[in-house]
């Protein structure tokens, strides 16, 4: 995460200024991750002198804007996106392999090779189940998790096994 968090600092002051604890806490709140702050206010400094940034003083805090250098990033992502989705490709596949996960079937939702339509309940439990495999549980709890799994899994199989698909 710490190679694009330059991008989603950039994407949250593209939304108003901020202080840095509000930039941790957006971050935290956007994308469910917590970025320490000995990483984090080294790289608004760095930001700030590679001109993405603006700094003025509020008191105790340093408010932070985006520079028209850091909006153009934003708008020029594609090439940048393209970058990250191959690390995260990457990245899937490394855990596929540690974690025996279908990485083909993860690959091609994220490519959008596969026409998915997701819904709300879909998303939902997708950052349930992501947080069940990288936190760090108890056995009782992911015995539980494990049997809720097989027996949902097993009660949509039912619901679709006349369902014909392409």
């Amino acid at each position: 995460m710490s190679g694009s968090l330059k991008f989603v600092v950039l994407k949250i002051l593209s939304e108003g200024e901020n202080s840095g604890y509000g930039i941790r806490k957006e971050i935290m709140k956007k994308v469910n991750w917590s970025p320490s702050y000995g990483a984090l206010f080294p790289m608004l400094s760095k930001m700030e002198k590679l001109g993405l940034i603006t700094s003025k003083k509020s008191g105790r805090r340093n408010i932070y804007n985006i520079t028209k250098k850091g909006r153009d990033i934003l708008v020029n992502m594609d090439s940048i996106k393209s970058k990250i989705k191959k690390r995260i490709l990457k990245n899937i596949e490394t855990f596929g392999f540690l974690w025996d996960m279908d990485v083909k079937t993860i690959q091609m939702m994220l490519s959008g090779e596969a026409n998915f339509v997701v819904s709300p309940y879909v998303k939902e439990l997708q950052k349930v189940v992501m947080k069940a495999i990288i936190g760090k549980h108890d056995k009782k709890t992911m015995k539980r998790v494990e049997k809720i799994i097989k027996s949902s899994t097993k009660e949509i199989k039912e619901a679709l096994k006349n369902e014909k698909y392409n």
